[in-house]
């Protein structure tokens, strides 16, 4: 009768001609640092850029440029709120510092506008909407009034077309700012 095998020698004897690649890790965990110490700084405000400079300082040049091309994709996209000016701004410096690319540089300084300008446009279009539909508004509520013999007042929320259609032109709006996005972020990864 032959020797039952543990699933340890099983395995040992399935990984036993596997090489590591020591150089391709280090290089791995040398860009998810990187992209660590940048994505600390962009995120937090009390970091100092030159304290984020000097951690990086012990990691290869090359794997640094690595991590900011990727943490710089992950960082661009549309803008939700007002208030993210200061994000931006370090994504940009992180970028600007190691990415030593002047087209690259110039695309982004005229990007990062374009993303915090998108919650505005996007405000503002709601606004038009709801003024556009204000005397709609009001003839249904006199509509209303005349059926039922009350005083109703509508907002913009509880009128199902209404809400229907700024959802359209939201997403209208969206898609347009995200396809302007997309193909920004194909050209800096082009110039990269």
């Amino acid at each position: 009768m032959g020797r039952i095998k543990s699933a340890l020698e099983i395995a040992l004897e399935k990984t036993s001609d596997i090489e590591v690649d020591k150089d391709e890790l280090k290089k791995n965990d040398e860009i998810k640092e990187a992209r660590r110490i940048e994505g600390r700084y962009i995120l937090n405000p009390e970091e100092k850029f030159d304290d984020m400079k000097r951690e990086l300082l012990s990691l290869s040049p090359e794997n640094v440029r690595e991590a900011t091309k990727l943490t710089l994709m992950a960082n661009l996209s549309l803008v939700q709120s007002e208030g993210e000016n200061e994000r931006l701004e370090r994504v940009r410096k992180v970028f600007e510092e190691f990415i030593k690319n002047r087209e690259a540089n110039e695309l982004l300084s005229q990007l990062i506008p374009f993303l915090l300008q998108y919650p505005k446009h996007r405000k503002d279009l709601v606004e038009d909407i709801k003024r556009q539909a204000e005397p709609l508004l009001r003839e249904k509520e006199e509509e209303l009034k005349k059926k039922y013999g009350e005083e109703i007042h509508l907002r913009f929320e509880d009128d199902n077309e209404l809400m229907e259609a700024a959802k359209h032109h939201l997403d209208e709006l969206q898609k347009r700012y995200q396809m302007t996005l997309d193909e920004s972020k194909k050209r800096l990864e082009s110039l990269i």
